[in-house]
């Protein structure tokens, strides 16, 4: 594997550098600033320290900060169960909207300049990856969480009432969304809701996870939606890799889901699928 480049944001005037950094100190006092990127959720820096680096993301809006916030301490027991897969959350200025996190080894696949053969693996690896993920909450029965086609059709007779949608979109949607529930069944698992690979951490054998604010109870299929709809979509030789390495399911049932669900956001449907995050159990 040969990474790209540091990021082009690296090294760009950061108007919170002293206070990320401070944030870190206070965990590690030895901890130096190193590499600083920015993008439109705001700006995150990349600290060493004789323990190792850590992570330091301050967010521009409250929204967003308040979304990965919420959703780290809402399946805090969850995410601590999966060790290095997902970064930990170390200490948290909520007035700053700052997270200080543990880092997870390797660089963005989207980062990466892959061979062929690399590009495969790396799919194969995030599919391990997921189904590790999601066979560590099975969430079943949990009380007081819509199953995602319940929540669905929540929206969809909403927008009928508000006249989104006519009555013959509303039926077409109806129709769609008992196809996803059927190949779903009734178990929902912890999803991670942008699972793309931007949010791959790669090092050359191992995909760990960024990016958790979409953290949420859902099918377990729609986690494969945005690849379905976009990277799949003229690569099925990764998909077919990926579904090698995840095998959480039987295959069928994977691609069955899939189908339904892209051809529910195809027709114009993909905000039914959007849900808050769920408590956790």
């Amino acid at each position: 594997m040969t990474a790209l480049p540091d990021n082009p944001a690296a090294g760009v005037p950061c108007p919170y550098l002293d206070q990320m950094l401070d944030l870190a100190r206070q965990h590690r006092p030895d901890a130096q600033p190193g590499e600083v990127t920015a993008s439109v959720t705001g700006w995150v820096l990349r600290v060493d320290s004789a323990d190792g680096p850590l992570i330091v993301k301050r967010h521009r809006e409250d929204t967003t900060f308040l979304r990965e916030a919420t959703a780290y301490r809402a399946w805090e027991r969850q995410l601590t169960a999966l060790g290095g897969l997902v970064p930990a959350v170390l200490r948290t200025a909520h007035v700053e909207r700052t997270l200080l996190l543990s880092a997870v080894p390797g660089r963005p696949v989207s980062e990466c300049e892959l061979t062929g053969q690399e590009e495969t693996a790396a799919h194969r690896a995030a599919g391990q990856t997921l189904a590790t993920l999601h066979a560590s909450v099975h969430l079943t029965g949990l009380e007081g969480a819509m199953l995602p086609a319940a929540a669905a059709r929540a929206r969809l007779r909403q927008w009928r009432r508000d006249a989104v949608v006519t009555v013959e979109q509303a039926e077409q949607f109806a129709a769609m969304i008992e196809r996803l529930e059927h190949w779903s069944g009734p178990q929902v698992v912890l999803g991670h809701g942008h699972f793309l690979p931007e949010h791959w951490m790669w090092n050359g054998s191992h995909v760990s996870l960024i990016g958790l604010r979409g953290l949420s109870a859902r099918y377990p299929a729609l986690s494969l939606l945005p690849l379905a709809v976009g990277v799949w979509e003229d690569r099925r030789d990764l998909r077919a890799a990926f579904l090698e390495g995840y095998k959480y399911r039987l295959a069928d049932s994977v691609a069955r889901t899939v189908e339904a669900a892209v051809e529910l956001t195809r027709a114009g449907g993909i905000l039914l699928l959007q849900s808050a995050p769920a408590e956790s159990q």
